[in-house]
């Protein structure tokens, strides 16, 4: 009777070891990932942190840099030169602009802006590469607006790539008004 007791016990206690490991082992890994995630944004903040340190002692503080726009020129003269570079770059990318121009800026900014209105139908590819140069344009650009659509007759057998239609706004900063 007291060894039925004893091995009564024994069972479960060792029961009560394996529901708890079972219960208990799950909840630390996840203590243990959720301290990992803790530790790896204490990092990302002391890396933000020296980097707004750095820009503070640079004595820029957050004004934008002259490189990012054409600066010391007239609106006409910086205008026309956004012109070429936007029609250059899609050219360069088998973009063939069917119209383009200078319209006027309504991007709301603290700093003057210049923009460039295009229209061209390519292969869809060409106008990705495209949309992808402009990252690489010195001074920078941004897309303002961009509309892309099935051209008509959309896809030719023949061909490997739908055409498309687009249309889009692409703007600077520049350093004056005039």
């Amino acid at each position: 009777m007291v060894v039925r007791v004893l091995v009564t016990v024994l069972a479960l206690a060792a029961l009560a070891l394996a529901v708890t490991g079972l219960v208990l082992r799950p909840v630390e890994r996840l203590i243990e990932g959720k301290q990992a995630e803790v530790v790896a944004l204490v990092g990302d903040i002391e890396e933000l942190q020296s980097r707004v340190a750095l820009l503070n002692q640079s004595g820029r503080g957050f004004a934008f840099p002259p490189e990012l726009g054409y600066e010391d020129e007239s609106r006409d003269q910086a205008g026309l030169k956004l012109q070429s570079a936007v029609v250059d770059r899609a050219q360069m990318a088998g973009v063939v602009p069917e119209s383009y121009g200078i319209v006027a800026s309504d991007i709301s900014v603290e700093r003057p802006t210049i923009a460039v209105e295009i229209d061209a139908e390519a292969e869809l590819s060409a106008v990705v590469g495209f949309l992808a140069s402009l990252e690489h344009n010195e001074p920078r650009l941004a897309v303002g607006s961009l509309s892309i659509r099935r051209a008509m007759g959309g896809y030719d057998q023949a061909e490997s790539a739908p055409r498309v239609f687009v249309q889009a706004v692409i703007w600077s900063y520049t350093g004056t008004n005039d």
